[in-house]
């Protein structure tokens, strides 16, 4: 069972004085932090490129960070089957680059094989938490973050408490921790801290056990969605035209999941330049999980991927 402490220090020199004491006091083995004041020195901190998110592993013996990367907004750690990310999304930009920031992070996580925890300030207000929690509406932002999630198969564990507090300001909620499915029956104890932090941010502490041996076998990997919003719709159409005859034929021997897959790239210039590149690794991870239907057969496999993406 690791120890999680999510914090957003609001650049506050008080809070990162503090959070040293505060680390002690709550056992915590891993720290998913937002605005840090400063980055510290330690081959144990990790922090995203534009020092506003950092993951700080004070226990290496219960989280050994295996490896790890960053980009603008967000870092990652990855620790045996389990992928801890801390991501911050100003309000202080424009929506356009609200949604890139986001889409890089789907990205990222749409490439990560293990379960992913990700945690921290996305600054949106989402439809769930309002009904849920009374909350009056939700943003633009709120609904990306909400689709992004529901692609990505991840589950919010708050329960509703808030988690920014200032005088003469309404109380939020933009403090966010969400798990895979596989992990929500492993997250417990979600709580909002009490304890004083320099912050005007309040922690949120919860633990998640690292595996369930009698699980372990039992789970299964979500299958993710695809971003529809970024689909090209020309090339859509001509993959569909091209691959029409190949979709009826597969459809004849109950494949027809492969229509939804196919209908969902859009590859086809990849594959025209290279067509064992990108374009065949995307199909053929897609359709490795239709072994029901007999589709480990190489040669079978390589007729399907041809005649759907030909070259010329």
């Amino acid at each position: 069972m690791i120890n999680i402490v999510q914090a957003n220090l609001n650049r506050s020199r008080n809070a990162h004085e503090l959070l040293t004491q505060l680390t002690y006091d709550e056992k915590a083995d891993l720290l998913i932090l937002s605005e840090q004041y400063q980055d510290r020195t330690s081959t144990t901190w990790f922090s995203d490129k534009l020092g506003t998110a950092a993951i700080w592993v004070t226990n290496i013996n219960k989280v050994p960070a295996e490896s790890h990367g960053a980009g603008e907004g967000y870092v990652w750690v990855k620790s045996g089957k389990i992928t801890f990310v801390s991501c911050y999304l100003t309000p202080n930009e424009p929506i356009k680059d609200f949604q890139t920031k986001l889409d890089n992070i789907e990205e990222m996580l749409q490439d990560t094989e293990e379960e992913i925890v990700i945690a921290g300030d996305f600054n949106a207000k989402a439809l769930e938490w309002a009904l849920e929690w009374g909350m009056a509406y939700m943003d633009p932002r709120g609904k990306k973050v909400m689709e992004m999630a529901a692609r990505r198969g991840l589950v919010v564990l708050n329960t509703g408490q808030t988690t920014f507090r200032r005088p003469g300001q309404r109380e939020t909620i933009p403090d966010i921790s969400l798990v895979t499915e596989n992990l929500v029956r492993r997250a417990q104890a979600w709580r909002v801290m009490d304890d004083y932090t320099g912050s005007d941010h309040l922690y949120i502490n919860f633990r998640i056990q690292m595996s369930l041996e009698k699980e372990r076998h039992k789970a299964t990997k979500q299958e993710h969605k695809w971003n529809a919003a970024k689909m090209d719709k020309e090339k859509l159409t001509s993959t569909l035209i091209r691959g029409q005859d190949a979709v009826a034929e597969m459809a004849q021997e109950d494949t027809g999941r492969v229509v939804e897959i196919t209908m969902q790239l859009k590859i086809r210039d990849e594959v025209d330049k290279d067509p064992w590149g990108l374009g065949y690794k995307i199909v053929t991870r897609k359709l490795g999980r239709l072994t029901s239907v007999g589709l480990r057969d190489a040669g079978k496999m390589e007729n399907i991927v041809g005649t759907l993406f030909p070259t010329h």
